[in-house]
């Protein structure tokens, strides 16, 4: 963030209830992990059996607890999907979480930020799921397959992404970039081409050589600055 003055910074009022509201979805997010993490497990255990076929491997689901509140019937696919998005929201908000603190403290906290904040864990959950279907789809090298998926390294990998979202998404812009190069002369090019040839021809006059010299005169003469 770049240096706000005092009539842009957040009031207090606002910015105890941004704190609040950013410590209250790192305690959902740590309660939710803790919740599922049971279920996740299973699932990646019971779907790891070598005799088992892919078939009977998706149709064997395991039994999701939220907070014991309501429940739901998983498969390992689902489970992953669902531990991705949470720890994807739990780099996020270490993320969001340590930059609240640090403008804070030095009382540079301007009030155009409060969406970024109240946005990062949802971005970085979203951008974990795309990092986790990247991996699983094979567009970075990875040789592990469906049944051998560790859960450990998928957490490790939704957190990290989360946690470094720039860097993650630098490296799906680099991906793409490569994936979906456009031949010279073709796409923005094209465009930018086809805009400046519509431009008529700007041709420069120069000023004589007399009229520059008696508009010196005159500057010195009156004492005005040339313009």
């Amino acid at each position: 963030m770049s240096d706000v003055i005092d009539q842009e910074l957040l009031p207090k009022g606002r910015t105890l209830l941004l704190g609040t509201y950013v410590g209250l979805v790192g305690v959902l997010l740590v309660g939710l992990l803790i919740s599922v993490w049971p279920a996740v497990e299973k699932a990646s255990t019971s779907t790891a059996v070598p005799a088992m076929t892919a078939e009977q491997a998706a149709k064997t689901t395991e039994r999701m607890s939220f907070f014991g509140l309501f429940h739901l019937q998983v498969t390992a696919g689902m489970a992953l999907l669902i531990l991705v998005a949470l720890f994807g929201g739990l780099g996020s908000f270490i993320h969001a979480a340590t930059s609240f603190v640090e403008y804070v403290g030095n009382r540079r906290l301007g009030r155009s930020w409060s969406w970024w904040y109240m946005l990062r864990v949802p971005i970085g959950a979203s951008l974990a799921l795309i990092m986790y279907f990247a991996f699983r789809g094979g567009l970075f090298a990875t040789s592990a397959a469906p049944g051998d998926v560790n859960p450990y390294g998928v957490a490790a990998l939704a957190g990290a992404a989360g946690l470094f979202s720039k860097q993650a998404t630098a490296k799906l812009e680099e991906l793409f970039t490569t994936l979906f190069r456009v031949a010279p002369g073709k796409g923005d090019e094209r465009l930018k081409d086809g805009l400046e040839k519509s431009l008529p021809p700007i041709k420069l006059v120069p000023a004589r050589e007399a009229d520059l010299r008696k508009a010196i005169r005159e500057a010195q003469r009156t004492g005005r600055a040339l313009t």
